[in-house]
Order: structure tokens, then sequence, then C-alpha cells
């Protein structure tokens, strides 16, 4: 008999956590287990279930941070009994904490996937209850993003306060990239002088400050920039910096795009300035369609992906004239912003679902 899995989610509305944990029910269905899912809240979906994997769900929305959390309590603690779990996988440090408070006592194993960047820090009073929640009922496994967040999490969770009481496990880390979808049939298209960014505006962390800062070292006029995330006007510190660098009509922000496939392929050059990322999911989906891409070499995620100079070009961390300069190597040399894009393409093939089953199999298959 199969195992009975059980995903975790705060909701299906549009968000990276959101579509890693469908993603994650998706392959598991597709490894042979018997897969549920599980939404901490009654919101509007964005990204759609199937039909074949059953959902619970709050009947309706709870008002209040105390009865918010007596509702994903008691979502935990129902889901994982009308389905009969053996496992129970939790998106997000912070509800996996709440998850696994909530399944103290039950006979089911917990993992936990935490979303965020290392640098990320949650404030005083929830890091301080993730703690005691872990010390009564800790994580039999723990999935990282990237190498930097699997060294943060080895250290988290395998540190010495997780041996206050000596009978508890300390969960095992395990490195375990986003998934990616297979690109769906589209028309061919000619790929333009548009140089790419992808990313929400009003988030510090997705450097669009930095962005404006390289648009304004590159000389090359032939090129349009556009960013995908949200409008300038979003972010009222952004605006004013757009304005005092008169930038206005040098970079278009498109607001939120639902088909970013089609600018991914027909964008010429990608660019990624973040400070840091939980894992670059954008640079990934880039890299997928081919596309030639420069990164600064920030924590979480863009070593893992690009090669320097093989399949992507990764810049010093925070120094914009290089990364200008790189963009504009990339504007002037054709050859090379094809065989980039032909190189990313193929190295970011091992993250597709259909090639991380026998990963998964092996993987849950011990708990």
């Amino acid at each position: 008999m199969s195992k009975r899995i059980l995903v975790i989610s705060p909701s299906l509305t549009v968000g990276g956590l959101q579509k890693a944990a469908l993603e994650m029910a998706l392959l598991l269905r597709d490894s042979g287990f018997a897969v549920g899912m599980g939404l901490l809240f009654k919101h509007k979906r964005f990204f759609e279930l199937p039909k074949d994997v059953p959902c619970f769900e709050p009947s309706q929305e709870a008002t209040g941070t105390w009865a918010r959390l007596k509702q994903m309590r008691n979502l935990a603690r129902n889901a994982v009994k009308q389905f009969d779990a053996d496992v129970v996988v939790v998106y997000g440090r912070y509800y996996s904490a709440w998850v696994a408070w909530a399944l103290r006592g039950v006979d089911v194993k917990v993992v936990m996937s935490d979303r965020n960047s290392p640098l990320f820090v949650l404030p005083l009073c929830q890091r301080a209850w993730i703690r005691l929640a872990y010390l009564f009922n800790p994580p039999s496994m723990a999935l990282a993003q990237t190498q930097a967040a699997k060294q943060h999490q080895l250290q988290y969770y395998r540190s010495k306060w997780m041996g206050v009481f000596p009978f508890k496990r300390k969960p095992d880390v395990i490195l375990f990239p986003n998934l990616l979808d297979a690109l769906k049939p589209a028309e061919a298209v000619s790929r333009e002088k548009i140089v790419l960014a992808v990313g929400r505006v009003t988030d510090s962390l997705k450097g669009m400050d930095w962005l404006l800062e390289v648009r304004s070292l590159v000389e090359n006029t032939e090129w349009k920039w556009v960013v995908a995330g949200g409008t300038a006007e979003e972010n009222p510190l952004l605006w004013k910096q757009i304005q005092a660098m008169n930038l206005t009509d040098k970079i278009t922000f498109l607001g939120k795009v639902k088909d970013l496939d089609r600018w991914y392929r027909k964008a010429g050059i990608f660019i990624m300035t973040s400070k840091s990322e939980g894992f670059p999911n954008a640079l990934a989906e880039a890299m997928q369609h081919g596309m030639p891409c420069v990164a600064y070499d920030f924590v979480g995620g863009a070593k893992d992906l690009i090669v320097n100079d093989q399949v992507g070009v990764l810049v010093e961390y925070g120094h914009h004239a290089a990364c200008a300069k790189a963009v504009e190597a990339l504007m002037n040399d054709e050859e090379k912003r094809l065989a980039l894009g032909d190189a990313a393409a193929e190295s970011v093939q091992r993250l597709l679902r259909k090639n991380r089953i026998t990963e998964v199999q092996t993987l849950f298959g011990g708990l």
C-alpha cells in the first residue's frame, strides 16, 4: 500500500509558495503516492487543483488572529484524520510550526519546506514560537531550496537547542530545488531587443532599485527595458527614484502579467538584480525558455542555477557597473546570447517534474 501524503499550503492564491506546494502535490501523485491537499485559509484560488487530488479547506474565512490560529489547528488535525495521512508536507516556516504543534501526539510524520531567503528574519515572537513548537514536535525532514538555504537550515534545525529534549529527533535537511512545469506548446516568436526583469515591485529584496541603477549605466538605446510584476506607482520610493534618475521613459512597468511565458519567449535578455531569494523561480523559468540571463551572485539560488559564462552571466553582488557591462556585452553579441540561452535551457531540464519522480520516490518512500 502506497504512502498517503497530505500537502499543506496556506492557500492556492497567486504566489511562489502556493505554486511550489501545488507542484509538489502533482509530483507526488505522478510518483505513485496517494495525495491530498490541505489549505489553511479560505481564499480565492489562482491555481487550479486537479479533481483527482482531494482538497481539505475551511468552509469560510476566519476573522481575527486567534480565530485564524484555531482554524489552522483544526484544519491540520481534521485533514490528517479524514485523509488518513502517513506524511504531511507543509509549506512555509511559520505555517509548518503551527501544523507541527497541532499534530503533536498524532502518528504522522511532518516534513517542512521553508520558502524564505536565508536572510529573511521573522519577528522575534514568531521565531520564539517556531522554536517552542519544534521542541515538542520537530519535523522528520526539512526541504531546502538552495545550497545556502540548506546550510542555514542545518545550523537551525540541528543546533544545540534542538537537543534540549534528547528523546526528540533532529530532522534531516535535504536539498530540493523548486520544480518546473513542462513548457506548453506555443507559436514560435522572434526574439526582440528587450531586457526583461520579473518580480514584485513592492518587495525590497527583489532589487528593483538596483535594476534602475544598472539601467542608468547602460548607454545602448536600441533595447527596451520592461518589468513584469507590478507598476512603479505601487512602490512610492521606487517611483521617486525613477523620476530622480530621469528614467520614466527608459523603463516600462507592465503591471501583473498572467502570460509571462510570452515575454520569456520574445525578450532577448533576462536580468535579475535581486538582493536575496528563497529560490529564483523567474530566473529558472527564463532559463527554461532559452533566455541568456544576467544575475547578481545573491544569497539564495543564483549560483545553484548559473555557471558563469557557461549557462548565464553571474555578476559580483551589488556591482552595478559590472552588471551593466555584462548586459551591454550581450546586447552586442547575438552569437553569445544564443549559446548561453541554449545552454541555460538544457541545464534546467533536471528541474522538470517528469525528471524528479525517482528522486521523490526515494525521498518519501523511505520515511
